[in-house]
């Protein structure tokens, strides 16, 4: 039958290039799960330093830091220029930005906006031998799920254990012979992170136990550039025409599960196929730009003076939300003033 599901919001593979589904930031809202969560921001901000100046593509009197990035969000630009009290944004996608950066403008402040997507990552897990633990003791007490699947599809059991756990919101499920399954409740999977955290539980590959914890990551969505490339020329699986941003394309890939996209003359148009099969068929078109969209996880350095790895915690209070920013009070249509757009997406082909 047909799925509704968004592909943003299935399990992996079905949800790249994300490397994992999108799950809302922390903690869960009671939101449908069909509406995407927000991505937010990790702000570069670099002083005496402009990129692609004079390329302009809308000019803002800035009386509110706050609303200027909302402002650069919302529009999808990459990020902009502050200069004597004016913000002039730029259409280009942050790398593009961060790689033509040019430093000797003493008055000049360049804020490039990288954006994070949060994504669950399944992560089984055991109780350690020397414990006297056995995984049998574990019980979830939420909703069962019956598996009508054999042994013989263990994949299929475990994508329908994912399915049900990210419709309903839950930190994660225990299998039981792949006939059936229950969800756990948070304070359950507390339970378990408490036990990893001293010793008593180990995170392992495949969790002969069936214990699935749903552990959400951070994780940079960028872009790799390919000056006069394309993939799959004339194979379109979407075109995108008018006046838009990098920002605005990375999104709609996301969304509709592409991997790339090549713009040229304004026009952006999508591919279907994987990263790596896009990479292998790249050929030479001039003129043209090729994008292919990139993850990495986003490490922040623990407090100095520690060896460990910063938690998710302290990554999430490093993170910009453009929705908080609304609701904090930025006044938008008074505080932004003056606008004037210029250019085109283009300005990144010319300028590679």
């Amino acid at each position: 039958g047909k799925v509704e599901e968004p592909l943003w919001g299935a399990p992996f593979p079905w949800c790249q290039p994300l490397p994992g589904p999108l799950v809302p930031w922390l903690p869960w809202p009671s939101t449908s799960p069909k509406e995407m969560p927000e991505a937010r921001y990790i702000w570069k901000v670099l002083e005496g330093v402009d990129s692609d100046p004079g390329k302009d593509a809308l000019t803002v009197r800035c009386d509110d830091l706050e609303a200027i990035k909302e402002l650069c969000i919302r529009r999808h630009f990459g990020g902009f220029a502050l200069h004597e009290g004016y913000a002039y944004f730029r259409l280009s996608s942050p790398e593009g930005l961060l790689m033509r950066q040019q430093a000797g403008y003493p008055k000049t402040v360049l804020y490039v906006a990288e954006e994070v997507r949060l994504c669950g990552m399944w992560q089984a897990v055991e109780p350690l031998e020397s414990f006297d633990a056995p995984a049998g003791s574990f019980k979830a007490s939420g909703d069962v799920i019956c598996l009508p699947l054999s042994d013989e599809h263990p994949e299929a059991a475990l994508e329908a254990c994912q399915r049900a756990c990210l419709e309903a919101q839950k930190p994660g499920f225990v299998m039981h012979d792949f006939a059936s399954a229950c969800l756990m409740e948070p304070n359950e999977a507390e339970d378990l992170r408490r036990g990893l955290e001293h010793g008593k539980w180990k995170r392992c590959s495949e969790a002969a136990s069936g214990i699935y914890l749903l552990e959400p990551k951070p994780f940079y969505v960028g872009v790799e550039i390919f000056k006069d490339m394309d993939a799959f020329p004339g194979s379109d699986a979407r075109v995108l025409k008018g006046r838009f941003g990098i920002a605005r394309c990375r999104e709609i890939c996301i969304q509709e599960g592409y991997a790339g996209f090549a713009i040229q003359n304004g026009v952006a148009r999508f591919r279907s196929a994987a990263a790596a099969v896009l990479r292998e068929r790249m050929v030479v078109a001039k003129g043209s730009v090729f994008y292919i969209l990139t993850t990495r996880e986003v490490q922040v350095s623990p407090e100095e003076g520690s060896h460990a790895t910063a938690s998710l915690d302290q990554v999430l209070t490093k993170l910009w939300s453009p929705m908080k920013a609304v609701v904090n009070g930025s006044k938008l249509q008074q505080k932004v003033v003056e606008a004037r757009d210029n250019l085109t997406v283009d300005e990144e082909v010319i300028h590679l």
